[in-house]
Formats: structure tokens, sequence, C-alpha cells
């Protein structure tokens, strides 16, 4: 694990968000847009779908997709939690935590933990080391 992917995490979670946002627009689209069922009636053979029909069945496709890639992030989310998680030091944890997952700055990083800004970035150091030998 990189620090680059260790920063991924707060693009990740605006990505989620946006992506989780345009899934719900989609279903209100869906019921919105259904016209009534006229399954069991007798009807032309090769019968094209209707607008509605279209309509509803492209959304549904896009939502799929929205969230094949939802998935995907939220693997990727995992895989750097499961990495702070693994980290055997509170402090080391927390620290990786505020950073990362919270984005906090490096000054409030350091404030919250009560460190210098230079020994915050030491134990921050160590665990880049630990991290990427995993």
């Amino acid at each position: 694990m990189t620090k680059e992917t260790l920063e991924r995490y707060k693009d990740l979670k605006s990505e989620d968000a946006e992506l989780r946002a345009r899934i719900n627009e989609i279903e209100r689209s869906i019921v919105s847009v259904r016209s009534p069922s006229f399954e069991g009636l007798p009807s032309a053979p090769n019968k094209n779908k209707s607008p509605v029909e279209s309509a509803v069945a492209s959304l549904i496709d896009l939502k799929s997709e929205y969230l094949y890639r939802l998935n995907d992030m939220v693997k990727e989310q995992k895989t750097i939690e499961e990495a702070i998680a693994s980290l055997s030091d509170f402090t080391e944890r927390h620290l990786m935590r505020l950073r990362y997952i919270d984005g906090l700055t490096w000054d409030d990083v350091c404030e919250t933990l009560g460190y210098s800004w230079r020994h915050t970035h030491r134990i921050h150091a160590r665990v880049l080391q630990h991290i990427t030998a995993i």
C-alpha cells in the first residue's frame, strides 16, 4: 500500500456519495417513468419496445453500471481500512484515520494527537514503511 493509495480514500468517499446520489435519482426516475403494465395481454409479434420501456431499460442499465463502480470503490476503501486496522499501535491507527479517512490537515492531526509536527511525521513515516511492506 502506498501513500498515494491512502490519499485516494478522500476521493473515493466523494465519488461514493456522488454515485449513491445518482443511483437514488435513477430510482426516482424509474418510478416516475413507468407506465401501466399490460403483461399477459395479446400483442403483435416482434413489437418494438415502447419509448417508456426503452427509457426504463436504459435507466436500469445505467444504475447497474453505477453499482458495479460503487462495488469496486468499496473494495478499495475496504483494503485501505484493513491496512490501517492491521497496525498494532493505537496512535498509529488514529493518526492514519485522522489524516486519510477523515481528511484532516497535518496541523489538525498534530493538534488532535497532541504531538509536534516533527513527531507526528516520524510516526507517519514509520507507518508508511510498515504498510508498504504489507
